[in-house]
């Protein structure tokens, strides 16, 4: 990976240093440079995106991780509110599978168009009967 600045051209060893300079120097207060900000995508079955910078167009998979109590669900929450901004073109169906029933999936649930939410791993999920496009 480059850890090149987009502002100025210039080249950093580490990606730290490219993230204290793009804060010192361009006064970018973001986590990451611009150039750096970008979502791991797999070529695996799923929805398509197109990167703003390319044009190029990619399988849309997100694997989301953190500590509890770290702000995950309000983050996916957030993301799928703006999904038909953010991915091109937007899911037809979200399929979310939970363990525990949490207070903010009610609210998703009536704000979020197609989610929804199974408790547990289905067994039947890979079967084409499940994920029907016609939902």
């Amino acid at each position: 990976m480059s850890n090149t600045c987009p502002d100025c051209g210039t080249e950093f060893s580490r990606k730290d240093a490219i993230m204290r300079h793009q804060r010192n120097k361009h006064r970018i207060s973001q986590p990451y440079p611009r150039a750096m900000m970008h979502i791991h995508r797999q070529p695996t079955a799923g929805t398509t995106t197109t990167t703003p910078t390319s044009g190029t167009t990619y399988l849309f998979t997100i694997m989301l991780a953190g500590p509890t109590g770290a702000g995950k669900t309000f983050w996916m929450q957030t993301l799928l509110k703006r999904a038909r901004t953010m991915i091109k073109p937007s899911p037809e169906r979200i399929i979310w599978c939970y363990k525990r029933w949490q207070p903010l999936f009610t609210e998703m649930q009536q704000t979020i168009k197609n989610l929804l939410f199974v408790q547990g791993l289905p067994e039947n999920l890979n079967d084409d009967s499940f994920i029907d496009s016609r939902f």
